[in-house]
């Protein structure tokens, strides 16, 4: 994918955001983007959230798990009532780096997916192993 100035701007913004995570093993953040502007951003974390909870049916079958907040959700959590956003106008950012800087894949997982669809954004942008995605939801 080739990146505009803009793309590689709000990319950057979610690399510094992955950097406030407190999750040990890997560090993801994102951002949300509405009429070129960042609306909202969040990283993953290990605070818990039943609203992940809830997404996490998508992702596994028993309850064996901590729910830990999902950068995606985590930036798309204050926005959820927000009657001022055409979610079809929006986008979001993912970044994840490997510790040695390295770009890693951070493609949204299903419980992920299911909050952006549920929303109706359609473009989602995120890092892979070396480089960048986009993938347009058509709905």
């Amino acid at each position: 994918m080739e990146l505009t100035k803009k793309d590689r701007a709000y990319f950057n913004i979610a690399k510094e955001v992955s950097k406030l995570s407190d999750f040990p093993r890997v560090q993801i953040g994102a951002c949300a983007v509405y009429k070129h502007k960042v609306i909202s951003t969040g990283c993953n974390s290990m605070r818990t959230s039943p609203l992940q909870k809830k997404y996490n049916k998508f992702r596994f079958e028993t309850d064996m798990t901590l729910h830990s907040k999902h950068a995606e959700l985590d930036a798309l959590l204050p926005l959820l009532n927000r009657k001022d956003i055409d979610f079809s106008r929006a986008s979001i950012y993912v970044y994840r780096e490997h510790k040695s800087g390295q770009l890693s894949m951070a493609r949204p997982c299903k419980s992920c997916f299911a909050l952006i669809k549920e929303l109706g954004i359609r473009d989602i942008y995120y890092s892979n192993d070396g480089g960048f995605s986009h993938e347009e939801i058509i709905y």
